[in-house]
């Protein structure tokens, strides 16, 4: 009997990582696991899509890859944080793209602890927030191009009027 209940938890366990594969190869986000010393360990589908890397081509790589060289400085802050058991929130910045081209992203990073608690590495989620950040940017100055365009129609309107007191004045 006791092989039957080590067969059916063996089984529910396996049905377990499959659905946990799942979920995290059907993210859009890209989600990638490290050590603590910043080697990737994990790769999802998203984290394919979104960094232009293949999953065999960047596991073993150091994270580092990604970060542009003026945010190089970004990358011990973070796993430093992830060695005490804090999580990052998200924390937007640049990211590289295995083409070069860089991306604004959300990023979220949070401990990996083993069976005892001690932390073992870190998981990152990064959202391509480039898109929002561009339409954000569109939008503040559509809104500036607006006020500026008031502001001379008042000054116009204003102009306008000290030309007819001034006119008054003079008849």
């Amino acid at each position: 009997m006791t092989g039957k209940k080590d067969r059916s938890a063996d089984d529910a366990e396996a049905e377990l990582r499959s659905r946990l594969t799942a979920v995290l190869e059907s993210s859009n986000d890209g989600i990638v696991s490290v050590t603590l010393n910043g080697i990737i360990t994990s790769w999802n589908a998203g984290a394919e899509a979104m960094f232009g890397y293949s999953a065999k081509d960047i596991i073993g790589r150091s994270i580092s890859v990604l970060y542009p060289s003026d945010r190089a400085a970004e990358l011990s802050p973070i796993l430093d944080r992830a060695r005490l058991g804090r999580r990052v929130d998200r924390f937007e910045t640049k990211r590289v793209r295995q083409d070069g081209t860089t991306i604004e992203v959300s990023l979220s990073v949070s401990p990996v602890r083993d069976g005892s608690g001690a932390v073992i590495g870190a998981t990152g989620v990064a959202r391509d927030v480039t898109e929002r950040r561009s339409a954000e940017a569109e939008r503040r100055a559509a809104e500036a191009g607006q006020r500026q365009s008031e502001r001379m129609e008042t000054a116009v309107r204003l102009a306008g009027a000290i030309a007819g007191e001034f006119s008054s004045l003079l008849s």
